[in-house]
């Protein structure tokens, strides 16, 4: 009984992780069971007896790569709740931006794939997976600009930093050692485009924070 629980329980995982594979490289539509199956080195009624249907594998595949993700950088970049939240900001930043230059994770591969033909099936687990990471970056970025500016502005500081981050995802999907010449700095360099962004996102709320207080 042991040996075929075990068995069951590697059949499950290979099955997630070719699911993962493949959903990141054609999507939900275009991925098909028996892809995933062969992949996986197993047969089509095995995702029904596991998961039931397509959806449910989509789904546990999906959170599956997003936590492996989180496992291999962690959101805080390793930087402490103590530290301060200059290195705070600092770390999530060079965290986002080596997960969107990492080429073997598929969470975010997957996600495209869903914001070019949306399912509808990944809403509220993404909602529930990413919505601690965001409040955690609105807190930081509260933290940051101060008790006098705006719950909108606080949002918008946040949205600007991820979409500096995301923009890096685009850019290095494109093409391939883009440069920004004015700054030398290229779209696979963890560090440089960590250091720019850091940079970038901290005067921009130091203005606005300012700003504040200047009223």
């Amino acid at each position: 009984m042991k040996k075929i629980r075990k068995d069951a329980l590697l059949t499950c995982q290979n099955l997630i992780e070719a699911a993962s594979v493949t959903f990141a490289e054609k999507g939900y539509r275009d991925a098909t069971v028996a892809e995933i199956c062969r992949k996986a080195h197993t047969n089509v009624a095995s995702v029904n007896y596991h998961f039931g249907d397509k959806e449910t594998l989509y789904r546990k595949s999906w959170r599956y790569s997003f936590r492996e993700c989180l496992k291999k950088y962690p959101p805080d970049g390793g930087v402490s709740e103590d530290a301060k939240p200059e290195e705070r900001l600092k770390g999530r930043i060079v965290s986002l931006v080596s997960k969107m230059l990492d080429k073997d994770l598929k969470a975010f591969s997957i996600l495209q794939k869903e914001l070019a033909r949306p399912t509808g099936l990944l809403k509220l687990l993404v909602d529930k997976e990413v919505q601690p990471l965001q409040e955690k970056m609105t807190e930081l970025v509260r933290e940051l600009i101060g008790k006098e500016v705006s719950e909108e502005r606080v949002q918008a500081c946040k949205t600007s930093i991820l979409g500096q981050c995301f923009h890096v995802l685009m850019m290095k999907q494109i093409t391939v050692n883009i440069h920004d010449f004015a700054n030398n700095i290229c779209f696979d360099n963890v560090d440089a485009i960590s250091t720019h962004i850091f940079k970038f996102s901290l005067a921009g709320i130091k203005a606005i924070r300012e700003e504040g207080l200047s009223r």
